[in-house]
């Protein structure tokens, strides 16, 4: 077995950033394709189709992406001329790529041993989608030949799950692949089980098409046609996370930053939430979400006030309120709240400990609770400020605060957990507890998902019941958190919802029940959130001079970013009229996209001033019109940095 790496040509155009560019450089691909296929020459071919599949793989995105302002901009500049020709050089090359790319479908091939050397690379330009990204898109491999994986690395193909159940066999290939570049972008596993996760956190460019390839070409027995569905349905839940998670984070990253900068000395004032690990291990866990169900138990969540930790997210306040109850402790990690709607008329000072997400709207550390400390957001977007804080932690992943509020009870040690209200569906304009509040965009995605009736879960009494795509996610995470917490724990969960969706890993039982079965409900029994070890963790605050020399660090580095962006700037004005400077350009763009590379609190806030522009259209696809958009994009990111140094200049600590 060995992995094989051959070098490639070199294609110098940038990613397409909008559909001229895309359309530009397809017609360049296909053009090159085309004279290589009049030569014969066959790698030269495979190197052009290769290049145009990535190419190509923008206009799906761009697609699902919903330009409606193409036209318009297109009215601005020259293009339309230039589109007319790539388009027709794309009108005379398609029919030969269509018919290359198929050639595998002549050959009288029915199984892999018959392959010859050459027959892999054939194989490889049928399977691949022409819209096919290599860096983004996913192969999923259930195959024993090391032909496949070596073909793959060399076309340029970087993720990749490779199922293989045999330990040894699985040895020698994580060996072989240890040098690999981007080896760390394919995963060795020994079940399909695991793939869904893996594929979950590639946020970052997240895949659009995926390929699962097992060991047969041509599937004709029942059993494993039914493995292979299952694979494809495990795969396609990842990449559905996966963009489900990104959009997630371009929706808000600016705002994150703001809000994190907002609520820094708030930060520095209080615990973060991992300083109570482990200290609540006699304690049981009650979580209350506001899903429809928590109607049909709110009277026992009402008795057990004492008995039990009650971890209310703050979605619920509002119905718990209009029942005179007061939880032990309040999470919330929206960046986006009416604080209003959530808060007002609610008896925060009587709240013993709320704790509130790093980057949320500032102003909510000032709420008036007894205790508070905060938690990240999530690992991937708040990444800047544990760099910055020197705290990592990873306790929420994904986006759902009731995840949250269960790993958090895990991880402090409680002995049992129970869910109320976590329905993860809905009825009939029924999706929350009593007339609890719900933003219009919200509401619109109920509305949505109930008439397309697109997403179903397995349901609490059996059947299915509807869904949307975010408690989809949610239902995932949940049954993976309790998969996790089974394998290294003895804690007990329950699922006391007694409505909405079944969750596997969780015992479906009434709050009755549980009370029964894990609580002392007495007058002798009381839940003592502040024994003396509790008070000293909530007293413990973050190392601050680490932090003043890391806050100086960032300050550095957006000077240096801010210098050398203004070099550019006026580089760009001058090769407006003197063309021989746009080499020193490219030199200090370079410069700049390394620096910029290094932080991922730079890459989020510049990411919206960067994407908007370079999505445009209004500009000419020509020299003058790349010189223009580059001045105006670095005009948008020193606005951006200025803004960004002011605000952590001021940071006292």
């Amino acid at each position: 077995m060995n992995i094989q790496l051959k070098a490639t040509k070199s294609f110098n155009e940038p990613r397409p950033t909008n559909f001229v560019e895309a359309t530009i450089q397809m017609a360049k691909c296909y053009e090159g394709a085309l004279e290589a296929g009049v030569k014969g020459t066959d790698d030269d071919i495979r190197f052009w189709v290769d290049k145009s599949r990535t190419v190509k793989s923008f206009f799906k995105k761009y697609q699902e992406s919903k330009k409606t302002d193409l036209l318009e901009d297109l009215e601005m500049t020259n293009s339309k001329q230039v589109l007319v020709e790539s388009l027709s050089v794309l009108k005379c090359a398609e029919p030969f790529v269509l018919q290359w790319v198929n050639r595998f479908t002549e050959l009288s091939i029915s199984e892999f041993n018959d392959f010859h050397d050459f027959h892999w690379d054939i194989f490889v330009d049928f399977i691949v989608p022409l819209t096919w990204d290599w860096a983004g898109d996913v192969f999923v491999i259930q195959h024993e030949n090391i032909a496949l994986i070596n073909r793959l690395i060399d076309r340029g193909q970087v993720r990749m799950v490779i199922i293989e159940s045999d330990e040894k066999k699985r040895d020698i290939l994580r060996d072989e692949l240890s040098d690999v570049e981007n080896g760390d972008h394919i995963h060795l596993i020994k079940s399909k089980d695991e793939i869904s996760r893996i594929i979950s956190t590639w946020v970052d460019n997240p895949p659009y098409l995926s390929r699962v390839i097992s060991s047969d070409i041509f599937l004709h027995d029942a059993e494993k046609k039914e493995e292979l569905h299952a694979i494809q349905e495990l795969v396609r839940e990842g990449m559905v996370n996966a963009l489900t998670f990104d959009n997630t984070i371009k929706s808000h990253d600016m705002v994150w930053i703001k809000n994190g900068l907002g609520n820094f000395v708030d930060l520095l004032n209080h615990p973060h939430v991992a300083n109570l690990s482990g200290k609540f291990e006699d304690f049981s866990a009650i979580i209350v979400s506001p899903g429809p169900s928590l109607e049909k138990n709110i009277k026992e969540l009402k008795r057990v006030k004492g008995s039990s930790i009650i971890i209310a997210v703050s979605h619920s306040l509002e119905y718990l309120s209009a029942h005179k109850i007061v939880p032990d402790i309040v999470l919330h990690v929206d960046p986006n709240v009416n604080i209003q709607k959530y808060f007002e008329n609610f008896d925060m000072e009587k709240v013993e400990l709320l704790i509130l997400s790093a980057t949320t709207a500032p102003k909510l550390f000032d709420l008036p609770s007894k205790h508070k400390a905060w938690i990240y957001a999530n690992a991937y977007f708040d990444n800047w400020l544990m760099e910055i804080n020197n705290i990592e932690d990873y306790t929420l992943y994904g986006s759902c605060v009731s995840v949250a509020a269960l790993k958090m009870a895990y991880t402090w040690g409680c002995k049992s957990i129970a869910l109320v209200g976590q329905d993860l569906s809905f009825g009939d304009k029924k999706y929350y507890a009593g007339d609890s509040f719900a933003p219009e965009h919200v509401i619109e995605a109920f509305e949505e998902s109930s008439k397309a009736k697109f997403y179903k879960l397995p349901g609490y009494y059996g059947g299915k019941v509807v869904t949307k795509n975010d408690y989809r996610v949610y239902h995932g995470q949940f049954e993976q958190l309790a998969e996790d917490i089974k394998e290294y724990s003895d804690i007990e969960l329950y699922n006391c919802t007694e409505g909405g969706a079944n969750i596997e890993g969780f015992e479906n039982i009434t709050l009755s029940k549980f009370v029964a079965k894990e609580l002392k409900v007495s007058k002798n029994f009381t839940c003592d959130l502040r024994p003396s070890e509790i008070i000293a963790s909530l007293d413990q605050v973050i190392e601050l001079p680490k932090v003043r020399n890391n806050i100086i660090k960032t300050i550095r580095l957006i000077n240096t970013i801010e210098k050398l962006m203004n070099s550019a700037l006026k580089k760009t004005e001058s090769a407006m009229n003197h063309p021989s400077n746009e080499l020193t350009i490219h030199g200090i763009q370079k410069k700049i996209a390394s620096k910029i590379k290094t932080s991922m609190f730079l890459k989020m806030a510049l990411q919206d001033a960067l994407s908007d522009l370079a999505e445009s259209e209004k500009y000419e696809n020509n020299r003058h019109g790349y010189i223009k958009k580059s001045n105006e994009m670095y005009k948008a990111c020193l606005d951006v940095l200025r803004e960004l140094k002011g605000k952590i200049s001021k940071i006292k600590c």
